[in-house]
């Protein structure tokens, strides 16, 4: 067994996250990363990433509910975009690397949960999560895909914010919940802002392939210094931290300052094409509700009420096939046709561009598409102000309600 001790050695205590029982001979601490290395009589290495906090530990500290150890510099290193497995003839095995962003840890004395509180506990991820994780981790661990741990994150009692140099809450969400030391992991993207009339997603909602996969995450924050909030029932415990370029390239803030401005001004445009296609599904349905009720009532007022609506959902249908165009049922579909495609794509050329300027050609992509979203803004916009408008008058005058006279029931 594997046994680390704090102080003189008059205590141990085992080590069995992940390490097996076997022969240890050569145990060895980063003096750099004050990573613990481990290596077994079985020629294998095992890494227990910053043990720092451990020297923090002490009786009077694990009598606190609540205690955050002090956070490290955070490092946003660039990686590599290629990968192996872009072959489908080659295999690859690698160990789980160490996770990318800031690392927090926290000591946490858990209460006990309350009854109903058990029973709100979120069920496990299902089978194709985690043949999704499993072979995420056979690339490299979640730590090469950010992002990704918000499949397995549960949400929990213990909040994490991040808030930046001006006090702003930029990013947050869940922290483990198990007694001893915790760790939790920013990964540097701030929060998407919530879309204008809809309520501000909770972290519970955010969990699953889906949610990843729509990159519903914000921005990359910028190098600089931020603020850590974990709040765990009636305890809260903050600090600040820095957070630096990869040492190892040459970078330019003030490129990253750019492209972060050109980003923000870019995602409006993915952000008002999303309202826009959720006003349209929203309208479709209340006609489409609207003409579920009134197919029994065949008065004139009714009629010409329905007359209407259906001229309501030839309109709204010109504006759904503008943003996404039905594909034909033979040959290839173009999926760059639609407005919300190129609108799409313009927004990650902005957003991508990383470490270097934005390119030409997508600075070009996002200006040529940009004039198409404002004149189909201006189309949407009057036929929401005038026809929606004209229409719920049209309603409101025929007396038209979906729910009819009420009888009073008796026993006769």
């Amino acid at each position: 067994d594997f046994c680390l001790s704090r102080g003189l050695g008059d205590v141990y205590k085992r080590q069995t996250q992940g390490l097996p029982t076997v022969s240890v001979y050569d145990p060895a601490i980063h003096p750099r990363e004050n990573d613990l290395i481990i290596a077994t009589h079985g020629r294998s290495l095992y890494v227990i990433d910053d043990i720092s906090p451990l020297r923090e530990v002490s009786a009077e500290l694990t009598k606190k509910k609540l205690h955050l150890f002090k956070v490290q510099d955070a490092i946003q290193f660039q990686q590599g975009r290629m990968s192996v497995y872009l072959s489908p003839g080659d295999t690859a095995y690698a160990g789980e690397n160490k996770r990318l962003g800031a690392c927090l840890s926290y000591y946490l004395t858990p209460s006990e949960r309350k009854p109903e509180e058990k029973e709100q506990q979120p069920a496990v991820v299902d089978e194709a999560q985690q043949r999704m994780m499993a072979r995420m981790a056979q690339m490299g661990g979640m730590g090469q895909f950010p992002g990704m741990e918000m499949m397995r994150r549960a949400p929990t009692r213990v909040s994490i914010t991040i808030l930046d140099s001006q006090g702003k809450t930029i990013s947050r969400f869940s922290g483990t919940e198990n007694k001893g030391i915790n760790r939790a992991y920013w990964d540097f993207r701030e929060m998407e802002a919530p879309v204008e009339g809809q309520e501000q997603a909770g972290v519970e909602e955010q969990i699953g392939p889906a949610m990843f996969f729509r990159g519903r995450r914000g921005l990359t924050a910028l190098p600089g210094t931020y603020t850590v909030k974990v709040k765990y029932e009636d305890q809260e415990v903050s600090q600040s931290f820095t957070v630096k370029s990869d040492p190892r390239l040459k970078i330019d803030l003030e490129v990253l300052k750019a492209n972060n401005e050109k980003a923000r001004e870019a995602m409006k445009l993915s952000r008002v094409i999303t309202q826009a296609s959720q006003q349209i599904q929203q309208t479709q349905k209340a006609i489409q509700t609207l003409q579920d009720f009134a197919r029994s009532q065949r008065n004139p007022k009714m009629m010409e009420l329905m007359k209407a609506a259906r001229e309501l959902e030839t309109k709204l249908k010109e504006f759904s096939e503008t943003l996404n165009p039905t594909p034909p049922k033979q040959g290839m579909a173009d999926r760059s046709a639609g407005l919300s495609s190129q609108a799409m794509s313009a927004v990650s050329g902005i957003s991508g561009a990383g470490i270097e300027p934005v390119s030409q050609a997508a600075q070009v992509k996002y200006e040529k598409v940009k004039p198409k979203v404002d004149a189909f803004l201006a189309k949407f916009n009057d036929f929401y102000q005038k026809d929606v408008e004209n229409f719920k008058k049209m309603l409101q005058d025929s007396g038209f309600s979906l729910f009819g006279p009420f009888t009073p029931l008796k026993l006769d």
